[in-house]
């Protein structure tokens, strides 16, 4: 992976990061239910994101080490 990769996987990782925390406060703010659910569910779903962009990055710089 170059530098521009890593560079732009820094952005997506710190783009779900930021999603996650703005989900998690407006399911915070919120008194309907309904909406808490759905805020939690999507920042799940941007958890997942970063998840699997953060094994692409360890698969990717432990492929270079080795």
């Amino acid at each position: 992976m170059n530098n521009r990769d890593l560079h732009s996987l820094e952005g997506c990782l710190k783009a779900e990061k930021l999603a996650i925390e703005k989900c998690k406060l407006f399911s915070s703010l919120t008194k309907d239910p309904e909406v808490s659910a759905i805020c939690l569910n999507i920042a799940n779903k941007h958890q997942q994101h970063y998840n699997t962009l953060v094994k692409h990055l360890q698969s990717s710089t432990q492929g270079t080490v080795n």
